[in-house]
């Protein structure tokens, strides 16, 4: 038996190992969850990759710059070996128990407890301009999360020719709503970043494009949803009170968007939009 040249330690059972093509580096899949690359002759680790879920298998691209991972939580991912950043993420409808790579590295293939396996292409570029070909349009904020597994401030166009999606405003108006107003302010910051040309708020006669005050906006128009529900309900005092929080946040608001005219006084309008005989006594 040869000399032991280092020894690397998990907090569970380990699964597969397997060496970078120049031998420099190892990789360990374990039942703690994570995935692990090792310096072959300092023993040091060089990065922590984890999952939901067992590390089955374990695999480097041919040039070694990125390793796969394949987990009990039916995800196999894609990482930049140097910066352990995500690159891309496959789901299965079970365990993925394996996962290789083809020796030219355009390819990675995952076998899963599903029944299931697949070859799936790593030209990324090549797969972003056929989807823009064919969808006409960035990503929305749903499919960010999903897919690219990032926050939304960290969002970035896919086809860059087009806006945009118009769900990160939304989204933005959301988290403005839930009185997330920094996370809003720093989404929208983002958004102007991508598309110097956008409007946040497009509905109105000029082009917004300040998040601070726009974040304002979205919250004075929820806190008048708001006002509206509690007046339907016969809650006058209630409404009167939230639409003047409203106001507060922008003084001019509309009230009441059922009607052409911008209404603005409070008890008016609460008055008017209680339903008879559920006013508070």
């Amino acid at each position: 038996m040869g000399k032991e040249i280092n020894q690397f330690q998990h907090d569970g059972e380990l699964r597969d190992v397997v060496f970078t093509p120049d031998g420099k580096y190892v990789a360990t899949a374990s039942r703690d969850k994570t995935a692990r690359v090792w310096d072959v002759t300092t023993g040091k680790q060089i990065t922590k990759l984890h999952h939901d879920g067992y590390v089955n298998a374990v695999e480097f691209t041919p040039d070694g710059k990125y390793i796969a991972t394949a987990s009990d939580d039916y995800i196999a991912r894609v990482w930049d070996v140097a910066t352990s950043k995500k690159i891309t993420k496959l789901r299965h409808d079970g365990s993925v128990n394996a996962v290789e790579f083809s020796p030219g590295g355009k390819y990675i293939a995952t076998a899963s407890a599903d029944n299931t396996a697949w070859i799936n292409s790593l030209n990324t570029q090549g797969i972003v301009n056929e989807v823009c070909r064919r969808s006409r349009r960035n990503l929305t904020a749903e499919e960010w999360q999903r897919y690219m597994n990032q926050p939304l401030h960290q969002y970035q166009k896919t086809c860059t020719d087009l806006p945009v999606h118009s769900s990160l405003i939304s989204e933005a108006k959301e988290l403005a709503q839930e009185d997330k107003v920094e996370e809003a302010e720093k989404l929208l910051g983002a958004v102007i970043k991508l598309d110097d040309k956008i409007d946040l708020l497009p509905k109105t006669e000029v082009i917004d494009q300040k998040p601070v005050l726009v974040v304002r906006q979205f919250q004075a128009e929820g806190k008048v949803e708001e006002g509206v529900k509690l007046a339907k309900q016969g809650k006058v005092e209630s409404a009167i009170s939230m639409f003047k929080e409203a106001q507060k946040l922008q003084s001019d608001v509309d009230l009441n968007s059922d009607t052409e005219e911008i209404e603005t006084d409070a008890v008016a309008v609460a008055k008017k939009l209680a339903a008879p005989g559920k006013v508070e006594g």
